[in-house]
């Protein structure tokens, strides 16, 4: 879920900026000595995936997760909000995902993209089949984006009847990462 998460930021933009304090407390190429590490997931891939513990978390959010490589730190951040239990109508989800866009707004500015695509039936369900979705993309610029290249807010469900949110950073050194995953792509034939 978190590779097709990172194409979504992919498409989102491509502007780069400085500042100094990344998201949830995270800088731009951070190494992995650095991190407080909790697990890790893609082994095999010279971009690995770690879930970590932030110095500055979100209320809305309880699971956080990085990309980095050796090379270049950390290149992007996600974190995955609590599961919301029967929320076929999807109430829960779409009051914090207001919450967090807001707060997104005050900071990044409006959204480059969103797409809302109405449910044709629960929206836990519509979102689980995708037949519906909820997402905002930021392209940040004007100097405060902490070293964000694009950022990705979704709605989200794991079944038909229970919605999470997720957000997703990618810094401006992901074309780094990028270019090392497509290196290692086809390696070994």
């Amino acid at each position: 879920m978190f590779r097709t998460f990172a194409s979504a930021l992919l498409i989102v933009g491509s502007v780069s900026n400085t500042a100094t304090a990344g998201a949830f407390g995270i800088e731009m190429g951070t190494p992995l000595v650095d991190l407080k590490v909790v697990g890790v997931f893609d082994d095999l891939s010279p971009v690995k995936s770690y879930d970590i513990r932030v110095p500055a978390p979100n209320p809305d959010f309880g699971i956080y997760t990085v990309d980095l490589s050796p090379r270049t730190g950390v290149c992007r951040i996600y974190a995955v909000s609590r599961n919301y239990p029967n929320d076929q109508s999807g109430a829960q989800i779409k009051a914090v995902y207001s919450r967090v866009k807001a707060d997104l707004v005050r900071k990044y500015g409006q959204p480059a993209q969103q797409n809302q695509r109405p449910a044709t039936r629960n929206f836990a369900t519509s979102l689980h089949t995708d037949e519906s979705n909820l997402t905002s993309g930021w392209i940040p610029n004007g100097g405060k984006a902490d070293d964000v290249r694009a950022i990705h807010l979704m709605a989200t469900a794991p079944d038909s009847s229970t919605t999470a949110l997720m957000i997703a950073y990618a810094f401006t050194n992901d074309d780094a990462c990028a270019d090392l995953e497509a290196e290692a792509e086809g390696a070994g034939l």
